[in-house]
């Protein structure tokens, strides 16, 4: 579109981020499905997801870079022509450990299902149990499985000698997804509207994998715990599964699970948690159901090019501080 609306702001951003010279979402043309340009804020990191893909975009969920705020409040929104083509997506989830990410799946389906596109869920755990020297992990206790779990992915890469080889192989789990859903357009190799949840990432390395593969089409959400929150759920949810009353017992045993999720630093190749959560595009507050519901939908909305999404008090005070 060669409209003014849809130029590019004369000012080059920042490497990874976008910020818009005042703070003001920008009129977008009418293209349908992903905008090449939606609402630009300095919120959080975003890149293109429209079918261009070295087109700029920007935008921001509920919770920025260093701050957190609440989106309050729903909208109805009116859903776009099924029939219409659309790129796909594939979001990429940090979460660590004791972080709803199943709440998080859930809405990112609901706000994807509003714009007419269909969620496929990839979880990279799951696929290590396509290999017979991973089947039969312990299920529970929790902290047992979630520790095997992370011996697993550990071990399959040494075994790859590539920290991105968890990454690697869901590519080819989702070429297949592609073919046996039968959403796969034969002339573009790719499936319209549709977006893969890839649950969850733990290394760098993954993460510049997917965006070398993928590009522009590749986002990066984060999901936001306290650890204090964390700690206590962590507990609980051991606890009950030793069948104890008593989850204060366990809260060494969830502080253990918290340290090695975040940072393996003496693993050749561990994960590396805290490593990949900074480079996020957006930053969902788990905390409160309903924000987090929020917060998702307007992430995607402005992929979509919402053009009646305005920056909050705290991606308007990031603009003024960059």
């Amino acid at each position: 579109c060669s409209g003014r609306a849809c130029r590019p702001p004369r000012a080059r951003p920042q490497a990874g981020r976008a910020a818009h010279a005042n703070g003001r979402s920008r009129r977008r043309c009418r293209h349908v499905g992903p905008s090449r340009r939606a609402t630009a804020t300095a919120g959080a990191t975003t890149r293109v997801a429209g079918t261009n893909p070295r087109a700029s975009m920007a935008s921001s969920s509920g919770v920025v870079k260093g701050n957190l705020s609440r989106v309050s409040g729903k909208r109805e929104t009116k859903k776009i022509d099924s029939n219409a083509k659309g790129p796909e997506l594939f979001i990429g989830l940090v979460c660590p450990v004791g972080t709803n990410t199943d709440l998080l799946v859930e809405n990112l389906k609901d706000a994807l299902d509003s714009v007419n596109y269909k969620s496929e869920e990839v979880r990279l755990s799951s696929l290590l149990g396509e290999f017979e020297r991973f089947k039969g992990l312990p299920k529970e206790p929790y902290d047992d499985r979630v520790n095997a779990l992370i011996n697993a992915g550990n071990a399959f890469c040494e075994d790859m000698g590539n920290q991105a080889a968890l990454a690697q192989f869901s590519t080819g789990y989702i070429q297949e997804a592609r073919k046996q859903e039968g959403i796969l357009n034969e002339e573009t190799g790719r499936a319209e509207r549709t977006a893969f949840i890839i649950r969850s990432c733990k290394r760098p390395e993954e993460i510049d994998m997917y965006r070398a593969i993928y590009g522009s089409s590749f986002w990066l959400v984060a999901a936001y715990t306290p650890l204090e929150l964390r700690r206590s759920i962590l507990a609980k949810k051991i606890s009950a599964e030793n069948n104890s009353s008593q989850p204060q017992k366990y809260q060494s045993a969830a502080d253990l699970l918290i340290e090695r999720d975040m940072d393996e630093d003496v693993v050749s190749y561990g994960q590396r948690v805290i490593e990949v959560y900074d480079r996020a595009d957006v930053f969902i507050d788990m905390r409160d159901d309903d924000c987090a519901a929020n917060s998702v939908n307007r992430f995607i909305r402005l992929i979509f090019g919402d053009p009646f999404i305005s920056p909050n008090k705290d991606e308007n005070s990031m603009i003024h501080a960059h």
